[in-house]
C-alpha cells in the first residue's frame, strides 16, 4: 500500500511540475536558424537520418555538424507556437498522423500550420527548453531511451522532465523579422504546399476577392491563411501573382528596446534621463544591435556618444553618431512634411538591409523619435505612410501614420 502512495505521490508531483513549467515558463525564442542539441546527449544535435529531402524523411540526432543539420525556427503569427524547418529541405518537424501519444515518430513534412508541426518552447532553466506538441496533452520532443549516439531515434513522449526531452537552441544565424499583414486577393492563383512552389496543392486556389492574411515570404513565395468552406487553410503562393505587380514586402528583424525599461529608464544622459528623453538614444540601440547581432543597451549608446563627442547636453551631435556608429545623416530642421520622396528614400535604405531612424516634431520644441524596420505595400514608387512599419522606443505605434499623426508638424532628421 504504501509503494501504490509513493507512485501515486510521485505521478501528482509530475503533473505538478507539468503545469508550473507550462504555465509560468513559456519562451519566446527569437526567430532564426539553430542548431537543437539535447541534453541526454550533448554532442549531438537534431538532425534529419541521411540528410534526407522527401516527405516523412525520419528525425533522429547525429554528430554535431558545423554546415548543415540546422533548423529555421519561426514563431506563427499571432499565436504562442513555433514552427520548426529543416533547413537543407525546407519541410517542417512534424508528428506522425497528428496523434497524441507516446511513442509517436517525428519526421519532416510539409508545413501547413497543422497542430502536428507546431510547437511551444518553455524555458526550464540552465539554458534548456521542453519542446511540446501543439496537440491535446503533454507531449514533447524526446530522445528515444535518453540515448547517446548517433542515429537515436526521435518521438514524442509525454513530460518526464529527463534529459531526452531537454533541448539546447544554439543560434547561427538571426531571420529578418516577417510582420502578417492582410490584403486582398487581386486574381485567383494555384495554391502549393512548398515555398518553391513545385508541389501544387491539388486543385486549391485562392480567389480574387479573398481577404487573406499573408504569415510568411520565402523567396518567391507567400504563405497564406486563406478563407474555405468551413473555415480556413494555409498554402504557399506566388507572391507577383496574388497582390498583382508591384507588391512589395521588407522586414528587418530590428530588436525592440523601450526607453522606459526599468534597467535604464533613470540613467542620466547629462542632466536628463533615458526615460524621459531617451528615444534616439534608443533608436541608435535598437540599429546598432540589428546590424551587429548585438545586445548593447541604452546606456552603452549614451557612454559611446560621450566619448566621441556626439552629445550636447541631453541632445545627440550628428557628426559624434557618425564617428561613435559610421552612420550618416540627413538633417531637415526646416520641418519639411514627409513626402514621397523622403518615403522613396526611406523605402531604398530600407531594401538594402538598412533600417532608418526617423524625428519629427509635436511642436516647436518637442519632438520624437522612432526607427523605421519594414515596407509592405504596393508600390516602389507613390508610397503610403501607413506601410511604413517602425519601433517606437515611447509609444506602441507600429507604423509610422500613427507616428506622424501624433508628431505632424514636421520632420527633424533622418539617420541611417
Amino acid at each position: 500500500m504504501l509503494k501504490k502512495f509513493f507512485a501515486l505521490a510521485v505521478m501528482l508531483a509530475a503533473m505538478l511540475v507539468s503545469s508550473a513549467t507550462f504555465a509560468a515558463n513559456i519562451a519566446y525564442p527569437a526567430d532564426g536558424i539553430y542548431s537543437i542539441q539535447p541534453k541526454c546527449a550533448p554532442d549531438k544535435e537534431l538532425s534529419v537520418q541521411n540528410h534526407a529531402s522527401n516527405w516523412g524523411a525520419n528525425v533522429i540526432i547525429d554528430n554535431i555538424n558545423p554546415n548543415w543539420r540546422k533548423w529555421k525556427i519561426q514563431r506563427i503569427p499571432g499565436t504562442h507556437v513555433y514552427s520548426i524547418i529543416a533547413v537543407h529541405s525546407n519541410l517542417a518537424l512534424d508528428v506522425a498522423n497528428a496523434q497524441a501519444a507516446n511513442g509517436v515518430n517525428v519526421a519532416t513534412w510539409p508545413f501547413l500550420e497543422g497542430k502536428q508541426n507546431q510547437f511551444a518552447f518553455f524555458d526550464v532553466g540552465g539554458g534548456y527548453y521542453v519542446i511540446k506538441v501543439n496537440l491535446n496533452g503533454d507531449f514533447m520532443l524526446d530522445v528515444a531511451g535518453g540515448e547517446n549516439r548517433a542515429g537515436a531515434n526521435v518521438h514524442s513522449w509525454s513530460f518526464n522532465n529527463t534529459p531526452a526531452q531537454l533541448w539546447k537552441l544554439v543560434p547561427v544565424q538571426r531571420l529578418s523579422a516577417f510582420q502578417s499583414f492582410n490584403r486582398t486577393a487581386t486574381q485567383t492563383v494555384n495554391a502549393y504546399v512548398m515555398p518553391d512552389l513545385s508541389s501544387r496543392s491539388g486543385n486549391e486556389r485562392v480567389d480574387r476577392g479573398d481577404n487573406v492574411t499573408v504569415l510568411r515570404e520565402e523567396g518567391n513565395a507567400y504563405l497564406v491563411r486563406y478563407p474555405v468552406s468551413g473555415g480556413t487553410k494555409t498554402r504557399w503562393v506566388n507572391k507577383n501573382e496574388i497582390f498583382g505587380p508591384g507588391g512589395v514586402t521588407v522586414n528587418l528583424n530590428v530588436p525592440l528596446l523601450k526607453q522606459t525599461n526599468s534597467a535604464w529608464a533613470n540613467k542620466k544622459i547629462n542632466t536628463n534621463t533615458i526615460g524621459n528623453v531617451g528615444c534616439t538614444i534608443t533608436s541608435l540601440a535598437m540599429k546598432y544591435n540589428y546590424h551587429n547581432n548585438a545586445n548593447i543597451t541604452p546606456v552603452d549608446v549614451v557612454s559611446r556618444l560621450k566619448s566621441n563627442n556626439g552629445l550636447t547636453g541631453n541632445a545627440i551631435v550628428y557628426a559624434g553618431v557618425k564617428r561613435a556608429f559610421g552612420y550618416n545623416n540627413y538633417i531637415v530642421d526646416n520641418k519639411p512634411s514627409l513626402n514621397n520622396a523622403w518615403m522613396k528614400r526611406i523605402y531604398e535604405q530600407l531594401k538594402s538591409g538598412n533600417p532608418v531612424i526617423i524625428g519629427a516634431y509635436k511642436t516647436s520644441t518637442w519632438q520624437h523619435w522612432v526607427i523605421v524596420k519594414g515596407y509592405t505595400g504596393n508600390s516602389t514608387t507613390n508610397f503610403n505612410v501607413a506601410d511604413f512599419q517602425i519601433n517606437d522606443p515611447q509609444n506602441n505605434f507600429s507604423n509610422l501614420q500613427q507616428f506622424i499623426n501624433k508628431y505632424s508638424m514636421g520632420l527633424r532628421g533622418i539617420i541611417y
